[in-house]
């Protein structure tokens, strides 16, 4: 079952329900389907053109009708879009869910059902690659970098999900996760990555802060502006 938690809410993605401290929250479908694409798509600012395509299916729409939506959303959830908790809107861009969010604990009951329901399947050779690509950099003392890139629904979430397991905890890891959309920065993995490792430095790192410095004249989005 895939429940998230941010500030006192809780969102069950299958059961399709929003709960504020554990009540439930009386949402509209298409604005449920908004607050779902947004969480998932939290890691950029998302164009009114994707919300169409995405949640609206590529539906003619009124020039309304998303700021519409989102303002039902955010009375939801008791934000303010001037001083936002959850939706921060960019002016002339879109939308970004902006909440840090919390992967609710599954119940052993539900983990079994998971466990029984989902085997692995379907991408032994490619995890066979990255538990190759792994040892090696064990062996060498040396870095990687991994992408897993594919179509919706084709299971890299998955595939990520049975590596993680066979890291060993002493080896430092970062996972991101973007989308290749049009007008997304260059570099836009690396970006990501290198952002993670500078929050897990804490500045503690000067080579990595410093190059991390030289890089955002070229890219700024690495420093996040």
């Amino acid at each position: 079952m895939r429940r998230i938690k941010f500030g006192d809410f809780e969102v069950d993605m299958e059961l399709f329900t929003l709960k504020h401290r554990g009540s439930i929250v009386e949402i509209g479908k298409r604005t449920l389907d908004l607050l779902f694409y947004l969480v998932e798509n939290r890691d950029h600012v998302v164009d009114t053109e994707q919300l169409r395509q995405e949640v609206w299916k590529s539906a003619a729409l009124s020039a309304a009708a998303i700021p519409t939506c989102v303002r039902e959303l955010r009375r939801a959830l008791g934000d303010d879009a001037t001083n936002p908790s959850f939706i921060e809107s960019t002016r002339g861009r879109g939308y970004r869910f902006i909440a840090d969010v919390q992967h609710a604990p599954l119940s052993k009951r539900d983990t079994n059902a998971l466990l029984e329901e989902l085997p692995f399947a379907g991408r032994r050779a490619e995890l066979t690659i990255l538990r190759r690509i792994l040892q090696k950099s064990i062996s060498q003392a040396s870095g990687s970098l991994n992408i897993i890139r594919g179509e919706a629904g084709m299971g890299k979430t998955r595939l990520l999900s049975e590596f993680l397991k066979t890291v060993p905890l002493r080896a430092k890891r970062f996972v991101v996760r973007c989308s290749n959309l049009e007008g997304t920065p260059a570099f836009w993995p690396w970006t990501h990555v290198l952002r993670e490792a500078l929050k897990s430095a804490d500045a503690k790192n000067r080579e990595l802060v410093e190059s991390a410095q030289r890089l955002a004249g070229a890219f700024p989005e690495i420093l996040g502006s």
